[in-house]
C-alpha cells in the first residue's frame, strides 16, 4: 500500500480499509492452503519423527523470519514475510534433517509462483488500465 499512499492515489485510512478487506478475504479463502504448505509442504514432517524437534524448529523459523523482517523494515529494505518464512523453514529443515528433508518439488512450485505472480499482475494491470483509459479517462470531463 505504500506506493499507492505515497502517490496520493488513496489516503492512509482508505489504504488501511482496503488492506483489512483483502487480508480477511485472503485469510478466509486461501489461508489454510498457505499454512499447510509452510507447515508440511516444504520440510517433510514424515522424515522428522520427533514432534519436539519439529515444534522447536518451526518456532525457531518463525523467530528467525520475524527478526529478519523487523531488521529489514527498520533499515527500510523491501522485504517479504512469505519469502522470509519459507527461507527460515528451509534453514530449519537442512539443520534438522539435511537436504533430504526438503521437498524440492514443492519448493520449486513456491519459487515459481514468486516469478509468475508479478508477470500475471503485469498483464492484468495492463489490461485493466487499458479498459479504464477506454471507458473512463477517454470521456470528456472524465475527472469531474
Amino acid at each position: 500500500m505504500a506506493p499507492v499512499v505515497g502517490a496520493k492515489a488513496v489516503t492512509i485510512r482508505q489504504a488501511i480499509f482496503i488492506a483489512v478487506i483483502l487480508n480477511v478475504i485472503g485469510a478466509v479463502f486461501i489461508g489454510a492452503h498457505v499454512t499447510n504448505t509452510i507447515r508440511k509442504g516444504i520440510v517433510s514432517t514424515d522424515i522428522l519423527t520427533d514432534p519436539h524437534l519439529v515444534l522447536i524448529g518451526a518456532l525457531s523459523a518463525m523467530l528467525a523470519a520475524s527478526l529478519w523482517v523487523n531488521f529489514a523494515t527498520w533499515k527500510s529494505l523491501p522485504v517479504s514475510t512469505t519469502h522470509s518464512i519459507v527461507g527460515a523453514m528451509i534453514g530449519f529443515g537442512i539443520v534438522a534433517g539435511g537436504f533430504s528433508v526438503i521437498n524440492w518439488i514443492k519448493l520449486a512450485a513456491v519459487v515459481l509462483s514468486w516469478i509468475i505472480s508479478p508477470l500475471f499482475s503485469l498483464v492484468i494491470s495492463y489490461f485493466l488500465f487499458k479498459i479504464i483509459l477506454k471507458l473512463i479517462l477517454s470521456k470528456k470531463n472524465a475527472f469531474i
